[in-house]
């Protein structure tokens, strides 16, 4: 049985002296947790339809965890060397992402191209939009989540995002590049307000409406708890377990109330702020009981994984595949792991391997697929 340790705020020195925050794993499982759910099949109506329907915005905690580490990593990285090396930090983004990204697409390629799973549009959607799922820039089309390969919208404005962020991190000041951002979500907030769905469909505006605020608002806290002056005052208010509690209480409660409207919502632009205050609280502390424990941090670590390969568990069972049927994977699970075995250095190709195989998926698909046929 697992033994949670009483837990502290960190003080300013251990927070700078900390490179990795056990807790953010424990809140990207939650994350992982509520993706998952949105993709499954619909439930009856009720509060679990509606925290179904919300799910989708654990993208946007992701989202948010994703702003603060690489902000910290990019401001820690200029105090120590003077300096923010671009080549470095996109080496690592890289390593990190592109592989079993680029393994992903080519993978779902092959399921569409070679078996008879998807529908001639889907084929032709998948043909049209590859130079964009390619290239990172799928969330600029017309209808980005269409085709086999929706989910690339987002790793798409997140990549997008990073580049940017980090060329400019390089060449242009601390302080311009926090005005920035902080115009950045303003603009965002106020145009997507008024500009709303219908003018969307112009390429100019999917471009410059691309950047997705729950990055912004992690990017601010980076900043903000970057400077000893910040963190003193944000660990003030957000610092106490009870105050953790009752956010992450408040969040689930709402979104059990319904379904939030998709676009520039009150309630959306206040959950993000609410989700910064999850990461904020996080992270200055020691450690978080649940978010720390094992099997939360073991989720976390491969939630990227999951949420490319819960692409096949959506297929087999929005297709109707036979209970029991394998998902179409390339590579026997034995082969694969002697590969990580020599690679194990390379984390990715560990998290590939526990991801892309989870027996959890295989009893799940099989049992979802026996309920959709009754």
């Amino acid at each position: 049985m697992e033994r949670f340790e009483v837990t502290r705020v960190h003080t300013y020195e251990e927070f700078k002296a900390t490179g990795r925050f056990a807790g953010l794993d424990g809140l990207r499982a939650f994350s992982i947790g509520l993706v998952l759910l949105h993709h499954l099949p619909r439930l009856p109506d009720g509060i679990l339809r509606s925290l179904q329907e919300n799910g989708r915005y654990g993208v946007s905690l992701f989202f948010v965890i994703s702003g603060f580490l690489i902000s910290s990593l990019l401001l820690r990285e200029r105090e120590k060397f003077g300096k923010v090396s671009f080549k470095r930090f996109f080496a690592r983004r890289a390593l990190r992402l592109f592989p079993l990204y680029c393994g992903m697409l080519g993978l779902v390629m092959a399921v569409v191209y070679l078996t008879p799973i998807f529908t001639p549009e889907s084929v032709a959607i998948m043909k049209k939009n590859l130079p964009a799922y390619l290239l990172y820039f799928s969330n600029w089309l017309p209808n980005p989540t269409e085709g086999p390969f929706f989910f690339s919208r987002s790793l798409a404005a997140e990549e997008q995002f990073y580049t940017v962020f980090g060329l400019l991190m390089v060449v242009v000041s601390r302080g311009a590049v926090l005005r920035g951002v902080g115009l950045l979500l303003l603009f965002k907030g106020i145009a997507t307000v008024i500009i709303g769905g219908a003018e969307r469909g112009q390429v100019i505006w999917r471009i410059l409406l691309s950047c997705q605020e729950p990055i912004l608002w992690g990017v601010l806290l980076g900043f903000a708890l970057n400077s000893r002056s910040g963190y003193e005052r944000i660990t003030r208010f957000a610092g106490s377990l009870p105050a953790i509690a009752l956010v992450l209480t408040l969040c689930l409660a709402w979104m059990f109330t319904g379904p939030f409207r998709p676009i520039a919502a009150a309630e959306e632009q206040l959950l993000f702020p609410a989700f910064t205050f999850l990461v904020v609280s996080t992270v200055t502390r020691t450690a978080i009981p649940i978010l720390d424990s094992r099997f939360c941090c073991h989720v976390g670590k491969i939630s990227y994984g999951m949420y490319l390969i819960h692409w096949f568990v959506i297929v087999a069972l929005q297709r109707g595949l036979p209970a029991g049927t394998p998902l179409p994977l390339p590579l026997r699970r034995r082969r694969f792991r002697h590969v990580c075995d020599r690679h194990r250095d390379l984390g990715l190709l560990r998290t590939a391997d526990h991801c892309l195989w989870p027996k959890t998926f295989w009893r799940y698909g099989s049992q979802a697929n026996q309920a959709c046929s009754n």
